[in-house]
């Protein structure tokens, strides 16, 4: 599969500060790659550094096969954006504003206009002045800004912010329809059912730095623990701290619960050790435990 972005050791520093730690990524054509953390863990540094608007302290970009930087930017054209805080011209229409861009491409066919307003739902306010628009059509008109160029690669800085649950589920079929045919999407969000639903993989970050990436089944099995029912959890989680392969041990007042370690090796290890256990089972948290747990213990 067809590499589109490919991000290797990115980094950031502000002086003492390190926005962006040691990114590394990359995300293949027709996919919807998940950039979720917390605000404050660094995505919009690292969107402005891929779109060219910022320098990396260290690392490399490459999108379409071709690096990126303040200087060299012009893989961009098939590249569309939307920023969290998207410039609109509040006094024009919508179908005006998307006239600005158009100026700035004369390839673009005539009749694009009128196709990306009717893409993102807004033909029927096309004509309205944008201060007037409520705030979810505000984004989707920042959304159709982006795709007017068609871009092969489409940067989405929180593209639900300020939606509601429907207009969020318009925009989540929207995308699932463009990768489908062939457009790579990028797309960082605090919002972590919103990433869940709409993704292929995702990246955690926190800190500035990735603490776990995959799909969400990945994310979710990596996640796994197996939780031992006794009536001497004290010794249980005594034994099991000890080998080396185990993560975490939590215990409980009738229960053990162990990360790091299969529910095989688990029972193997106890028999082995001649410790009778009333039942031990397979747990798996929710994704969003994964990710409250990965951003709590991020240093």
């Amino acid at each position: 599969m067809e590499v589109v972005l490919k991000v290797e050791h990115l980094s950031k520093q502000f002086g003492s500060l390190r926005a962006v730690d040691n990114v590394s990524l990359h995300v293949e054509r027709g996919e919807i790659f998940g950039f979720l953390g917390p605000n404050g863990a660094g995505k919009t540094t690292t969107i402005s550094m891929l779109l060219g608007l910022s320098a990396p302290t260290k690392g490399k970009i490459r999108i379409l096969g071709q690096d990126v930087t303040p200087r060299h930017n012009r893989v961009l054209r098939r590249v569309g954006a939307m920023m969290a805080n998207s410039a609109l011209v509040l006094s024009l229409t919508g179908r005006q504003n998307l006239g600005i861009l158009a100026r700035l491409r004369p390839d673009l066919p005539e009749k694009r206009i009128d196709e990306t307003l009717k893409l993102t739902g807004l033909e029927h306010i096309a004509d309205q002045l944008v201060f007037r628009y409520a705030p979810e059509m505000r984004r989707r008109l920042a959304l159709a800004l982006a795709l007017l160029n068609a871009p092969e690669l489409l940067i989405l800085d929180e593209p639900t912010s300020g939606m509601d649950r429907y207009s969020s589920q318009e925009v989540r079929e929207l995308l699932r329809s463009l990768a489908a045919r062939g457009m790579t999407i990028f797309m960082s969000s605090h919002l972590l059912q919103e990433m869940e639903v709409a993704c292929d993989r995702i990246a955690i970050v926190q800190r500035g730095h990735i603490v776990a990436q995959g799909t969400v089944e990945e994310l979710l099995r990596a996640s796994e623990t197996v939780c031992v029912h006794t009536g001497d959890p004290d010794y249980i989680a005594q034994l099991l701290s000890k080998l080396p392969e185990v993560r975490r041990v939590r215990r409980g007042e009738k229960q053990v619960e162990v990360w790091g370690i299969s529910i095989e090796q688990v029972r193997d290890f106890l028999l082995g050790q001649r410790v009778a256990a009333e039942d031990i089972v397979v747990g798996r948290a929710g994704l969003e435990n994964v990710y409250l747990e990965l951003t709590h213990k991020a240093p």
